[in-house]
Order: C-alpha cells, then structure tokens, then sequence
C-alpha cells in the first residue's frame, strides 16, 4: 500500500540547508495502523505530506498504492490522493456553506475519469459514512450547527467516503500513545511502525 525506501527532505532556512528526512525506510501494508512518534519538528508532518503525495520536492523512492509517485505531475498526485488517499487533519476543513452530506459527497463529486461515481452513488456512499459514525441524523446540518464533539467526528467519513486506500491523520495534542515496541524515529535509516489493523 505504502513503501518508501531511502527518502530526504531538506528545507533552506537563512541560506542554509537543514535536513529533516534522512533516508527513511517505511512499509504499511492494507489493513496497518502505524502511529508515527516524535519531538516537535522532527519531520512527522513532513513524512505525512511526502507519503502523502502533498509534496514532490524529496529525494529517494516513494509508491503508493501501486503508484510511484516520482514524476507524478500535479493533476496525476490531485487523481491519486482523490481516489486513493485520505487526510484527516486537526483543523477538520469543512466547508461551512455545505451540509454534512454534501461535505461527505464533495471528494467523490470531484472525481473525474474512468471509474468516477455517478452521483446517486456518492450520494449513498456518503449516508452509510456518516451513519458508521452516527451522525446520520445531521447530514441536514452545516458545520457550525454542530457541536465539537461531533465536528471532530465528522471528518473520518468526509475524508473515507467513497473510500480511499490510505489514510494520515495528523498529529494531535492529548492522543494516546503506541507501547514502546510501535514507537520509532522519523530519521531513523531503518524506520519500520507496525499495527495491527486500521478502518482505511
């Protein structure tokens, strides 16, 4: 699902050159949860938007779901992170004149191509979503009508429906943490996370 062999990411601050990824090693098979761990800076969200073909500027190899992703131009990575990708991030980006089932519908309203979804397809997609999260009653409601709490929620199925292969959550204060045998460095040559299975 996910491999990535020998990756670098550097960025330039005040004319000089600071590496973040050094040579990262990774495979996440369908079905794995892996936790990514680390101090403030170390390169977790790097590593999330590289895996996550958000970015094409890194060096070594990186292929995801089937797909290596260099030489990916952009309109082929925007294909590839709509059909096969999904990103749940702390801010929930939702569109706040759209309701919850249209929030839901939206990545696969945008889908275009071979394989893309008439829209009663989406339509039914997204309902199931929401109501695997419980908030089937709310898919009337727009974003600020609902409370934290559900607005939290609400972000799984608008990133999973129509069900994309992978997907990276971002960091987050107060989440619970991995025993130590899941923990590792996002430096680390030889960087391997494994878990037991996840709902992307």
């Amino acid at each position: 699902m996910i491999s990535l062999r020998g990756v670098t990411k550097s960025f330039r601050d005040a004319g000089r050159e600071v590496p973040v990824l050094r040579g990262v090693d990774l495979d996440v098979s369908a079905g794995e949860m892996v936790a990514i761990l680390g101090a403030s800076g170390s390169g977790k969200s790097t590593l999330l938007y590289v895996a996550g073909a958000l970015d094409q500027d890194f060096g070594g190899e990186v292929v995801v779901a089937d797909r290596p992703l260099r030489g990916l131009g952009a309109a082929e990575r925007a294909d590839l992170r709509n059909r096969s990708i999904g990103f749940v991030f702390q801010a929930f980006n939702l569109l706040p004149g759209l309701t919850a089932l249209e929030n839901v519908m939206l990545p696969g309203i945008l889908r275009r191509g071979p394989g893309a979804p008439p829209v009663a397809q989406v339509r039914a997609g997204a309902r199931e979503a929401l109501g695997r999260v419980g908030l089937a009653a709310a898919a009337g409601a727009r974003p600020g009508r609902l409370s934290g709490g559900s607005a939290s929620v609400w972000p799984s199925p608008a990133r999973s429906s129509p069900g994309p292969g992978c997907c990276s959550p971002t960091s987050r204060p107060g989440t619970s943490t991995p025993s130590p045998e899941r923990r590792s460095s996002a430096s680390s040559p030889a960087w391997r996370a494994r878990a037991s299975r996840c709902w992307w």
